[in-house]
């Protein structure tokens, strides 16, 4: 059997991965906080929908930065059209 966490020996490369909470992003914790605080039917249907939401993202593969990242592309393109032509990536295939 494994000691705690605050009782085992951390190193500095842990620090960049995201904190979880069981196996859910440590950030629906401010839905819940919610939740708690002001209890009714849309907001439980609101937490269900983003631990549904986080959960299918995580399983995908990606975190939230990574997803708005994709979606960002999506919408946008990859034509970048407030850069200068001389600073933008001609040569990508």
């Amino acid at each position: 059997m494994s000691s705690p966490i605050w009782m085992s020996e951390t190193r500095w490369r842990e620090t960049g991965r995201q904190v979880k909470v069981g196996p859910l992003d440590a950030r629906l914790m401010i839905f819940v906080l919610l939740l708690a605080l002001f209890p009714s039917m849309f907001l439980l249907g609101l937490v269900v929908a983003a631990i549904l939401f986080f959960y299918v993202l995580e399983y995908i593969g990606y975190t939230m930065a990574n997803a708005i990242r994709k979606m960002h592309l999506l919408i946008a393109g990859k034509k970048r059209s407030a850069i200068h032509y001389w600073r933008q990536n001609k040569f990508r295939y």
